[in-house]
């Protein structure tokens, strides 16, 4: 049994008129009949009941029409997904990010590629990273967490360590926006990304540092595996790098790197 079979079955239900359920399928009477025949074979129960007033549903036929239409439908859907998911316009993307793309990249990337993918389904995990630094040696610092922000806690002891102290380590918290209610709350000093100052808060002051460390910056990446990229992941790739390369950003363009390797 193939689909060809219960189309035919569909319109001869339709139609229940072999002549006129031949003319809709573009096919001869004769054939119809001889693959209707066959398809009752193959499901071991008559579907039709043929005589001098025409053909009728038997109850074994009503029962699998239902059945027959649902079958075509997402035979049809399974079609549209192929061709969706071959164009990179259908599936999954998932997102691996930092705290710091919420601001300035994400939102720049991810409405537009939604806007013209709507049929994608996009999935973010936050993960995390950084930008830091100057002359706090007396400060008491509210830091990110060794076990669930380590690449955070690394570059902001970096950047101090860069500049000649230890920081003095009095919070310590996973989130940006966690260290910054903490600032505000007067427990400390912390280092974040620059693109929290979108998000300012009456008890905080923001203060850009001066002869920034060049080996202490991380910047943000878009990392990609070429050897399982499917076309949605494409897509949004290319269209991340074409956003920042037509417009300038307010914040670091994100690089682009392929399999680990600066692309």
């Amino acid at each position: 049994m193939d689909f060809r079979h219960l189309q035919q079955f569909l319109v001869l239900a339709e139609t229940l008129n072999f002549h006129r359920a031949a003319e809709k399928l573009h096919m001869s009477q004769p054939p119809l009949s001889v693959s209707i025949r066959k398809l009752e074979d193959m499901v071991g129960v008559p579907l039709f009941v043929r005589g001098r007033q025409g053909v009728q549903l038997t109850e074994a036929g009503l029962a699998a029409l239902d059945e027959a239409r649902r079958a075509l439908f997402h035979a049809e859907q399974f079609k549209l997904a192929a061709r969706a998911g071959a164009a990179g316009e259908g599936g999954t993307v998932r997102i691996g990010f930092v705290g710091s793309a919420t601001h300035g990249i994400l939102p720049r990337i991810l409405p537009l590629f939604r806007q013209r993918y709507p049929g994608v389904t996009v999935l973010l995990r936050e993960a995390t990273s950084i930008r830091i630094m100057q002359d706090l040696a007396d400060e008491a610092f509210i830091m990110y967490t060794a076990t669930e922000a380590a690449g955070l806690r690394m570059a902001a002891i970096n950047a101090c360590q860069l500049r000649g102290f230890t920081p003095r380590i009095t919070q310590e918290a996973v989130q940006v926006q966690t260290l910054l209610s903490l600032v505000e709350s007067g427990l400390g000093v912390a280092l974040v990304p620059a693109g929290s100052r979108r998000h300012p808060g009456p008890n905080v002051v923001y203060k850009t540092l001066a002869d920034f460390p060049a080996d202490a910056s991380i910047g943000i990446s878009l990392a990609w595996n070429p050897d399982t990229e499917r076309s949605a992941a494409r897509n949004l790739r290319e269209m991340a790098s074409q956003a920042f390369r037509d417009k300038p950003a307010k914040y670091p363009a994100p690089r682009l790197r392929q399999g680990g390797r600066q692309a």
